[in-house]
Order: C-alpha cells, then structure tokens, then sequence
C-alpha cells in the first residue's frame, strides 16, 4: 500500500504489511519525497537477496513494534546499503560491537579514515573505563556508562571517552538514532583550561633528577615537544640522522622533522602511570610541551620554525618545504644543545 495521512491531516502513515507483520507508522516527516524514498526502500527490503530473509524479517519487526523509526532506518540504507543493516544494533554485546567497529576502521562525519593517534586514544579510553565498567553489557547500556564515567572520572577522561562514544554511535546507528542523542545529552564535563607557560631550564632539570630513571619520559618530552597521547605514546615517532621525525598525527602540520637534542626514551606503559609518576612531583605531562617551546624561544629560534617544530600550522610565505627544514635542523639542533647542556646524568637519555 501507498503512504497516506491519518485522517486527512497530520503526518503521513507508512502501511505496508509482510510475512503477516503490519508496520502502520507515522512517517515522521511530512516530506512528500522523503516518504516515498521509505516506502521504496521498504520495497527493496522485501526483494532483495543482499540481505538472509531472518535479518530482513527482524528489521521488518523492529519497524513495525517502532523500535526503528522509519527516519532512521532510511538514513542506515542510505549510508550503508541494504546489506549493512543491522538489526537489533542497541541489543548487540558492546564489548563485541566495539571491537568490530575498531576492526572496520573508524571514520570521521566526512567518512575519512581518523589519525592513527585518535583511533589509539579511543581505544585506549573505551578499554580501560568504559569496557571495565560494562562488562556484559549491551550497545543500549552505552549513555548510561558514558554518565557513570563523566561523574567519577577526571574531566580529560571524559571528554575524550564521550567524543569517542558519540563516533562509535555515529557509525553503529547514525546521529538521527535515539542512542546517539542520549550519548550526546551527556553533559560535556569543564575541562580546565592550564596556563601555557613552560618550565625554566634548571626546574626542569631538577624534576627529572627528582624522578630518577622515570624522569628519561619526561626529558625526552621537554626535549621534543611531542604531543604526549597522540604521539610520543602512539609510537608514531622515528629517530633518523640529527633529527626526529613524527609520522602521524591530526593535522599536516603535525607531521614533521624535529631536531634531535637527546636520545629520546619510549614510555613502556600507558598514560595513567605516567601521569601518576609526574603529578608525585608536581607537574602534569602538557606542561612539558610548553616547556619545549619555552626553551625554543630562549635560545633564538626564528618564531616560523619555532611554529613548524611546535607541529602549528604555517601560511603565507613563513611556509617551509620538507628539504628546506633539514637545512634548518643542525644549525637550530647546535644552538638548542648548547643552551640547555647536556641530559641529567641519572637518565637513560644523554646528549648526543
């Protein structure tokens, strides 16, 4: 049967019937087009061999009991095709569904492949606080999780495990479903902003003496620059001839040639024990960040490369090409050790 209005008036109805299941609906729309596009989609559900006739029928039932309203289910056909319906996805295992997502690869809103260092940090944030905290649990169980973690977690935490649970919504059911607005209606926790200002080269150095062998992560930071999750625990780093190169990370400018200043030190376990390491002492990981530029200012370093070195994007004619940073390195590399010396003698990260 054709869409028609209730009454005359209102919303139109979607009534069609199959396999002796009637899905007698409101459209939700009152977008003649729109709710012909669902009715031909209905069609194609029905005939169509992409999909086994049980899921067919289960996304059938969903439609009809409304538990899929038929928005919804137009936007998944348009965005995945009949074959990548999915039926019953609140119901799915989360921990499952999570994996899965991980092994398709997620996508941002544009349907581009996410920086490596995001897709690491996601994962990282949704084993180790929202998994532990679902065991068992169902993709539905997800928003309540999410709410558990913002009131118990530090406001870093979640914020990055709400970003990471709107993108797995996103992919899973859309941001029309029901699942994606509950997950969003989480309020974002304040995250506070710190003050940008780094550390002076003898407190900096004092602090990785006060940490011991522990302070080699924290000299290679302030030493480098690196973005503390998204690079130097990512991994996504090379040492190379004078120079330290960051392969991945969010933007084009992210991805560049540092100069080497000390043999740089991989943290071997995840971020919350080096933070734990760090705060003993009284600093945070970002504050290293600052501190390199901080320390590539006081020596003279030109503000373009001081920018470029920083991972910030460039413009206009302060913009350097691959080759012209290498010509740049060593000069700036002599300049660099010579004002901050050499490495702490109690690290395993020593002047080159």
């Amino acid at each position: 049967m054709t869409p028609h209005r209730s009454r005359g008036r209102g919303t139109p109805f979607l009534d069609r019937r199959w396999h002796g299941v009637r899905i007698y609906r409101a459209a939700g729309t009152h977008d003649v087009d729109v709710v012909r596009a669902i009715d031909r989609a209905l069609t194609d559900l029905k005939r169509s061999d992409d999909v086994g006739l049980s899921t067919r029928l289960a996304i059938w039932g969903e439609l009809a009991a409304g538990d899929l309203p038929p928005l919804r289910f137009l936007e998944q056909v348009r965005r995945f095709g009949l074959a990548g319906l999915r039926a019953g996805a609140t119901r799915q295992d989360l921990k499952a569904t999570i994996a899965h997502w991980f092994a398709v690869g997620p996508t941002s809103r544009q349907g581009r492949p996410l920086a490596a260092s995001t897709i690491a940090s996601y994962r990282i944030h949704l084993e180790q606080h929202v998994l532990t905290r679902a065991a068992g649990a169902t993709v539905e169980e997800l928003p309540a999780v999410v709410r558990r973690i913002r009131d118990e977690a530090s406001p870093g935490t979640a914020y990055v495990v709400r970003n990471a649970a709107l993108a797995f919504v996103r992919w899973l059911a859309g941001r029309h479903s029901e699942l994606w607005r509950q997950v969003a209606d989480v309020t974002p926790p304040a995250v506070a902003q710190h003050e940008r200002v780094g550390l002076p080269l003898a407190e900096a150095r004092e602090k990785a003496v006060e940490l011991g062998l522990d302070g080699a992560a924290w000299w290679t930071l302030c030493t480098t620059g690196m973005r503390v999750k998204r690079e130097y625990l990512a991994n996504v780093w090379t040492v190379g001839e004078g120079h330290i190169e960051i392969r991945e990370s969010k933007t084009s400018a992210g991805r560049r040639l540092i100069p080497l200043l000390a043999t740089p030190v991989r943290w071997p376990m995840s971020y919350t024990p080096l933070a734990q390491r760090l705060q003993k002492v009284g600093l945070m990981a970002h504050i290293a960040r600052y501190t390199y530029d901080h320390w590539l200012q006081e020596a003279g370093i030109p503000p373009a490369r001081v920018k470029l070195y920083m991972g910030h994007q460039l413009s206009g004619l302060a913009l350097y090409g691959r080759h012209e940073v290498l010509s740049y390195i060593p000069g700036d590399r002599a300049r660099l050790i010579e004002f901050i010396g050499p490495a702490p003698s109690l690290l395993r990260a020593v002047r080159p």
